[in-house]
């Protein structure tokens, strides 16, 4: 007996064209997506083995890296790249979590020298690899962006052919992924090689169609002469054209009827069924029987399986497992792989996913339900202690095998079968939520039909889903399943699973915007429950989610304290990463309460984040520590910290936290006085936004800076064409940190167009929505209320702005304040005292870069002596202003220096 391998016959061409597409990606260190199609049996594997060893025969042969997407089975949305990051890492299936760890971290230190990337590969790649119980990275866009420098980490040490099997079965998230990759690699030599069916065009017409060096390469039937040519080869003779004919220009199928005449007569084993399943279950039916069994056993393993699980299914020692597998590859039924991921057992693959198809279909349904449940008990024993990762293929078999018991009408074996099923499509959920929350939903929705409602475990389930769902962006449902979970949990007396819910829930209720009352009550309940329990992640969880409530609600003092709190609890469990967030925290709290300190608490929740291999987190506390440089030191330093903390956030993927950073540095470009910068990239964001999908946060954000800005300038048509959408918003969100800005530029743009009345009122509103806030929340906007309010005759809403007491001290606050005392005195008529001021506020805004405000009160103090007589003395102001606001295209300060000097 042999293997009747098929050889590669009529696809020279092709070959030639990915061969050139390899080397074109080493010459130009560029990335190259490139899709192989066929019908089944067409020929992608064979094409590309082939192209493995003709670049293997080279002496500098790229990195071949190869991951297969599987046709049956569930929880394997990343299977592929999972195989890939394993292979990297040596990893094992039988290793332990412990040995995976060791593994991941030996492979991420020869790639990256940089400890805090490092780390970041660890925390990103722990879920692909298999580790059981690491801090692993949430969200596509940060798990994205992690995979892709990992893989670029790979390229970097020469090239990388990274080959993809069978992507038309890969769920939407890998096939996103992989054109993610392809997208947005640089400066790496990089072939990403997807061989898939037509199908997937029908899933995705786009495919590829926006990457710039994607290719697809089509693998149509074979013409008669090449098939006849192939089966010359296969069969040592002139084939009889009848038999040309029917395999109709299919690899295989010439290749499974040249099986059918193997018989030294040359006549056919039987009678040539007319389909390609049809002569692959004919050519089975011709095994001895114990090789047929060997074959159906494996098929329920999958189209990849070894000699362990063989041995399990079978009742066989391990040798007569490997001897009878060697049979199925003398008939040409499977072959053995290069090395295997189980040690100490032979790891081998089908010939085709067909013939696997077809060996399956044929095993009888009652026979079914012991295969799949011994092949899932084989597959736990293989686990270990790394049941998680595993989860999803279990759950697969103890589900196929519950199916049939349950049209079979097996009682024993469904009541049996039941509890197990669910157990590891919990457990699955648990594995896919890190890496794919729609499939994680998928799999405790499958999880709680099994569940009865009055089963201790259906809130866990119901919180799970709710958990996916908020991850999925569908927060409407995540709330309702979040509230039923809680009524659940504590009917069942689980007061962790509890608190954890309400957490959870009361993150769901802010990005839906619900009123403050309810989410606090909500967290305060939450802290409540946690309380009464030993310290744990959860409670850290709720002590910073109550911060949080408490910094966007204005009251830093409260913020600091419960952040303290959550540093506290997160030191008597030892875990550092939970400290980021709550340093994060407390550092804006002190900061904003007047201890300007506060600083290195945010500095040090960068350093443990970067330590920690946080991404998300990181960035944010980045994106604050330019925060509050700008308030305490100016807009210039603060720019280049965000400049720092957007390029940070773009290396790790996360684009829409990068946008957001972006968004946010459009105040310290207004204060800085680039305006023409500003509104550019006020546009580029809103735009970007927009094509994500939304518009979000970022473009209430962007708006306001561009509609303020056009309203100082006097282009009252475009500010107003904005207001009508970023103050709607900005007034549903309700947040502060963002109404208040935007009801600033409302009142700028009434002002422009000589509304004074309307001004003053939005003034007044901003006082009304700021008020009982932080003082640094009503007095960063002073200056410019304060400004409107004297011209309305409206003083008494400027001053109810200046705090009477614990007012911030930062410099951009004292400066504010200056500003806003210097206009309540000329208000009074006190102008001696308020040219002082006036004075005193230009000289502080002029050290401290913000053009605008030294303008203003260069006005200021010119209107003042000029009320006292003192044109001449006021003249030198008033010029210097005209300037800065020529500089700035500003018509409302032209205009009033005009006015002066007039």
């Amino acid at each position: 007996p042999r293997q009747m391998d098929a050889p590669l016959v009529g696809r020279a061409g092709e070959l030639a064209q990915l061969q050139r597409i390899v080397a074109r990606a080493r010459d130009e260190a560029s990335v190259q997506l490139v899709t192989v199609t066929a019908e089944p049996g067409g020929g992608k594997s064979r094409l590309v083995r082939e192209l493995r060893a003709s670049l293997e025969a080279h002496a500098d042969p790229p990195a071949w890296r190869q991951g297969r997407c599987l046709p049956y089975g569930d929880g394997a949305t990343f299977v592929a790249l999972a195989e890939v990051v394993r292979a990297q890492a040596r990893i094992l299936e039988t290793d332990d979590s412990t040995t995976s760890a060791a593994k991941l971290s030996e492979a991420i230190a020869a790639l990256e020298p940089d400890p805090s990337r490092q780390a970041w590969y660890r925390h990103g790649l722990a879920g692909l690899a298999g580790v059981e119980g690491a801090a692993v990275t949430r969200g596509h866009e940060a798990a994205f962006g992690v995979w892709r420098a990992f893989l670029e980490s790979i390229a970097r040490r020469g090239s990388l052919v990274l080959v993809l099997e069978d992507v038309h079965w890969a769920d939407d998230a890998l096939l996103d992924f992989i054109e993610h990759l392809a997208a947005t690699a640089r400066g790496v030599a990089l072939v990403v090689l997807c061989t898939a069916r037509l199908e997937l065009h029908e899933r995705r017409p786009d495919w590829g169609r926006h990457i710039r060096n994607a290719a697809t390469v089509p693998l149509g039937p074979l013409p008669p002469d090449d098939t006849k040519r192939l089966l010359r080869l296969l069969l040592h003779r002139d084939p009889d054209p009848a038999t040309v004919a029917r395999a109709g220009g299919n690899p295989l199928f010439a290749h499974e009827l040249a099986r059918m005449f193997e018989r030294a007569d040359g006549t056919p084993a039987g009678d040539i069924p007319e389909s390609l399943q049809a002569v692959i279950a004919a050519r089975l039916d011709t095994l001895a029987p114990e090789v047929k069994e060997v074959a159906a056993d494996a098929s329920v393993v999958g189209d990849v399986f070894w000699s362990g699980a063989v041995a399990a299914m079978g009742g066989l020692d391990e040798r007569e497992a490997r001897a009878r597998l060697r049979r199925l590859v003398a008939n040409d039924v499977a072959r053995p792989r290069r090395g295997t991921s189980v040690a100490g057992q032979g790891e081998y693959g089908f010939v085709h996913v067909l013939v696997r198809d077809v060996a399956y279909r044929q095993i009888p349904r009652r026979e079914r339900v012991g295969k799949h449940r011994a092949a899932a008990e084989w597959l736990e024993q293989l686990a270990g202690d790394r049941l998680t990762s595993h989860a999803g293929l279990i759950a697969h078999h103890y589900g196929r095998a519950l199916e049939s018991a349950e049209v079979l009408g097996e009682e024993d074996e469904v009541r049996e079968l039941r509890p197990r099923a669910r157990r590891f499509l919990g457990l699955a959920g648990d594995a896919a939520t890190t890496l794919d929350a729609r499939q994680a939903r998928a799999f405790y929705r499958r999880a709680l039909d099994l569940t009865d409602a009055g089963d201790p475990g259906h809130g866990r389930l119901l919180g799970r889903l709710a958990e996916a769902a908020d991850l999925s962006g569908d927060l409407a449902e995540a709330a309702q399943l979040g509230e039923q979970a809680i009524a659940e949990l504590r009917e069942h007396g689980d007061i962790l699973a509890a608190g954890e819910a309400m957490v959870a829930l009361a993150s769901t209720l802010w990005r839906l915007g619900r009123p403050e009352a309810t989410r606090r009550r909500l967290v305060e309940s939450a802290i409540a429950t946690l309380e009464e329990l030993p310290p744990s992640a959860a409670l850290v969880r709720a002590y910073s989610r109550m911060a949080t409530h408490e910094i966007h609600a204005g009251r830093a003092g409260a913020c600091g304290t419960w952040s303290r709190k959550a540093l506290v609890a997160a030191d008597a469990l030892g875990l550092a990463a939970l400290k980021v967030q709550p340093l994060n925290l407390l550092g804006i709290a002190r900061f904003e309460t007047g201890d300007e300190a506060g600083i290195a608490d945010i500095r040090e929740a960068v350093r443990l984040g970067l330590e920690a291999g946080l991404s998300t987190e990181t960035a944010t506390a980045h994106s604050n520590l330019a925060a509050v440089t700008w308030v305490a030191d100016g807009a210039v330093a603060a720019l280049e910290l965000k400049r720092a903390a957007g390029e940070f956030a773009t290396s790790r993927g996360l684009v829409s936290m990068a946008k957001t950073i972006r968004a946010e540095s459009l105040w310290q470009l207004h204060d800085a006085g680039l305006w023409d910068d500003a509104l550019a990239t006020g546009r580029d964001v809103v735009e970007a936004d927009r094509a994500a999908g939304g518009s979000s946060r970022v473009s209430v954000m962007a708006q306001t800076v561009q509609a303020r800005i056009l309203a100082d300038r006097g282009a009252t048509d475009d500010a107003a064409d904005l207001e009508r959408d970023y103050l709607a918003r900005a007034r549903k969100l309700r947040d502060p940190q963002d109404l208040g800005p935007a009801l600033a530029a409302a009142a700028a743009l009434r002002r422009a167009l000589g509304d004074v009345a309307g001004a003053t009122d939005l003034i007044a509103e901003l006082e009304r929505v700021t008020r009982g806030r932080d003082p640094s929340q009503r007095v960063h906007e002073l200056p410019h209320a304060a400004r409107l309010c004297r011209i309305g005759g409206r003083m008494d809403i400027a001053e109810a702005l200046i705090p009477a007491r614990r007012a911030p001290t930062y410099v951009r606050a004292k400066l504010c304040l200056t500003s806003g005392r210097a206009l309540l005195a000329e208000a009074r008529g006190e102008h001696d005292a308020a040219a002082a001021l006036q004075a005193e506020a230009a000289a502080g805004w002029h050290a401290f870069g913000c053009p605008n405000e030294e303008a203003h009160a260069l006005l200021g103090r010119g209107r003042c002596l000029v009320a006292l007589g003192r044109a001449a003395d006021a003249e030198t102001s008033v010029v210097e202003a005209r300037a800065i606001g020529a500089r700035l295209a500003s018509t409302e300060i032209g205009a009033e220096a005009a006015s002066l000097l007039a």
